[in-house]
Order: structure tokens, then sequence, then C-alpha cells
């Protein structure tokens, strides 16, 4: 139940996947698999599990109705709409709660708000002014 391994930042640990079992499916629905992720609700404030597409694998859908939440991830600029669209259904149909999107690869622009952002909010971020 302990393998997770520290890193050089305070309070976060990572676990890898080791080998892929044969039947994932079936692992993810299993009450150890189940037992498991109490334990570390018990144990994290926070726990993050990274899967497959789901369009591609089904053992995501099965995951995916097991965990408390899921965020899904698209490529910015590069994932259909279409294929959003589908992957939300699918999540939808498995039963999961998705609380948002993760858009990866969005490049930092001096016209658009990735400007803006870090511009006027990111240097006092977190700070208390005086």
């Amino acid at each position: 139940l302990d393998a997770a391994r520290s890193t050089e930042i305070e309070n976060l640990f990572y676990m890898s996947a080791g080998d892929s079992p044969i039947q994932v499916s079936a692992m993810f629905q299993s009450q150890e698999f189940v037992g498991l992720i109490e334990h570390w609700k018990q144990t994290y404030d926070s726990i993050v599990l990274d899967s497959p597409p789901i369009l591609a694998i089904s053992d995501t859908a099965v995951l995916a109705a097991v965990v408390d939440e899921v965020a899904l991830v698209v490529q910015a600029n590069r994932t259909k709409r279409n294929v959003a669209v589908r992957a939300t259904e699918l999540l939808e149909d498995a039963g999961a709660k998705t609380v948002g999107v993760v858009f990866n690869g969005v490049k930092e622009s001096s016209r658009g708000g990735g400007y803006y952002y870090n511009r006027a909010y990111g240097k006092g971020y977190g700070t208390t002014a005086s």
C-alpha cells in the first residue's frame, strides 16, 4: 500500500504504474482497488490518476466510474471538437463526474490572456500587501 515515492517538492508524492496487468478493467472494479483508493483518500489530500485516452482504451471509462471526479485533458489546437464531445459522452455514460477540461500545450502569447495573467497576477500571487 505504501509504494508512494517522495519528490523534491514538499508533500508531493508519486507512484509509477509498473507492469500493466492483463485485465486492467477487472482490476479497476475489484474490491482491492477500491480499498486502495479509500486508503489513499485517508492518507493524501488529493489523488491524481493518469489514464490513457478514453477513446483509445475502454479501461479508462471503468476507472472514471470508480474515482470521485474526472478532468478531461485535451491537446490545444489539436484535439478535434467532435473527439472531445465523444470523450465527454463516454465519461457521462460511465457515470463519471466531469469537473473540467485541461488544455494541454497552450502557448503563452503576448496578445492573449496568458501574457496578462503572468504580468498582472503572476508576480504578486500568494503574497500579502503591507
